[in-house]
C-alpha cells in the first residue's frame, strides 16, 4: 500500500478559543499506482488532509504511514523524496534565469548526482511535462501560464517521487492548458506507475481523470467511491454542497425525453459518444 491513514484528526489552534476541528477520525487506504480526486466544498478538510502526507502537518491524532514510514518519525527527508507536493499556483515559486536552472533546483539541492545523471532526469522530467527542448534555455517567465505550470511540476517530478500530490493543478489555466496537463499526469501514472493525487472542486476533471474519488464533508470522508457511483448520487452530492458534472444534469434532462438515453454520463466523452448513438437511430 502507498498510503495508510488511520483514524486521523488535525485541529487547527488546539486548546485556544480559535479551536478548529479540520478533520475528523479521517481512515482511508490509498494503493500504490491509484489515481485518487479528493473533492469537498471549501473547508471540508480536503487540503488539510494531504497536507499529513509528507508530513508538512502532523496529526493531533491517529496515524499516517507513507510506503512504510510513520508521518510523526524522524524519517522527514525520506518521506519528503518520496512524496511531491504541488500547491495552487506553483508557478508563482518560479525565479531562475532559465526553465532548465529552475527544473534542476529541487534536484540538486536534494541530491548530490553526477552531472550527466542529473542533466538525463531534468530533461526527463521536462519531456514528461510536454516542455520541448527550445524552451530549456528560455526564461520561465517568457511561458504561457500552462507552460509555467508544467515546468514547476517537474521541477517536483525530477526528484522521483513515487507519490504526487497536487492541490488544485488547473487553477487558471484555460481549457487547452487544463487538458494538456491531465495527458501528462496521466501518462506519467501509467508508464511510471506513480500514485497521483489531486484535490480539485471541478467535478467535471475528476471525472475523466480519477479511479477513484474522495468526498470530504465538514472534516470527515463522506464517500470513497468510483467516480460514476459518486456522481451517480447528486442529492447527497448536494446536500454537501456539491454537485454533480454539468453533463450529467444535462444526460438526465435527456433521459427524460429521449426513450433509453442513459441518464449515468458523467464526461463529455461519453456524452458525444451516447449522443451520436441516438443520430444514427433508424
Amino acid at each position: 500500500m502507498a498510503i495508510e491513514i488511520k483514524n486521523l484528526t488535525h485541529i487547527y489552534n488546539k486548546d485556544t478559543v480559535m479551536e478548529k476541528v479540520a478533520v475528523r477520525d479521517v481512515t482511508v487506504t490509498i494503493r500504490d499506482g491509484e489515481k485518487v480526486g479528493i473533492i469537498g466544498h471549501t473547508g471540508s478538510g480536503k487540503s488539510t488532509l494531504v497536507q499529513h502526507l509528507n508530513g508538512l502537518l502532523k496529526p493531533h491524532a491517529g496515524q499516517v504511514i507513507v510506503n512504510g514510514i510513520d508521518t510523526m518519525s524522524k524519517d522527514i527527508k525520506e518521506l519528503r523524496k518520496m512524496v511531491g507536493m504541488v500547491f495552487q499556483y506553483p508557478e508563482h515559486q518560479l525565479f531562475e534565469e532559465t526553465v532548465y536552472k529552475d527544473i534542476a533546483f529541487g534536484l540538486k539541492k536534494q541530491f548530490r548526482l553526477p552531472e550527466d545523471e542529473a542533466d538525463l532526469r531534468i530533461r526527463e522530467a521536462a519531456a514528461e511535462m510536454g516542455l520541448s527542448k527550445e524552451l530549456m534555455d528560455k526564461s520561465p517567465f517568457e511561458l504561457s501560464g500552462g507552460q509555467k505550470r508544467r515546468v514547476a511540476i517537474a521541477g517536483v517530478l525530477v526528484t522521483g517521487p513515487s507519490i504526487l500530490v497536487l492541490d488544485e493543478p488547473t487553477a487558471g489555466l484555460d481549457p487547452k492548458g487544463r487538458d494538456e496537463l491531465f495527458r501528462s499526469l496521466s501518462e506519467i501514472n501509467r508508464t511510471k506507475k506513480t500514485t497521483v493525487i489531486i484535490v480539485s472542486h471541478s467535478m467535471e476533471e475528476m471525472a475523466g481523470f480519477a479511479d477513484r474519488i474522495l468526498v470530504m464533508n465538514k472534516g470527515s470522508l463522506a464517500m470513497d467511491t468510483t467516480p460514476d457511483k459518486a456522481f451517480e448520487n447528486v442529492e447527497l452530492l448536494e446536500s454537501m454542497g456539491l454537485s454533480a458534472p454539468q453533463v450529467t444534469y444535462m444526460a438526465r434532462g435527456l433521459a427524460r425525453i429521449i426513450k433509453g438515453f442513459p441518464s449515468d454520463i458523467h464526461t463529455v466523452d461519453r456524452m458525444v459518444e451516447e449522443i451520436m448513438k441516438v443520430v444514427k437511430r433508424p
